[in-house]
């Protein structure tokens, strides 16, 4: 099944969202370890868009998971 872009953004930003609270990091410490503008990731988490390539890099790499995280059916969403 395809994604729409809304849908996409929902999931990403629901599991952007989840993946922080996991890791104990809030938007302020993402935003600062990522040098993301300070609403970057409430924009991400509020489903109103996704990080460019090179900030979807960091965020994997910030919060320790695979780049193909976020492209995880629900079932497959290993454990983190």
């Amino acid at each position: 099944m395809e994604l729409t872009q809304h849908q996409f953004n929902s999931v990403f930003g629901k599991r952007l969202r989840a993946l922080r609270k996991i890791r104990r990091c809030s938007q302020k410490a993402l935003c600062r370890k990522g040098r993301f503008h300070v609403n970057t990731v409430r924009y991400w988490e509020t489903e109103k868009g996704v990080p460019s390539l090179w900030a979807y890099w960091k965020i994997c790499k910030i919060l320790e998971v695979p780049l193909d995280y976020f492209f995880e059916r629900e079932e497959e969403i290993p454990e983190v």
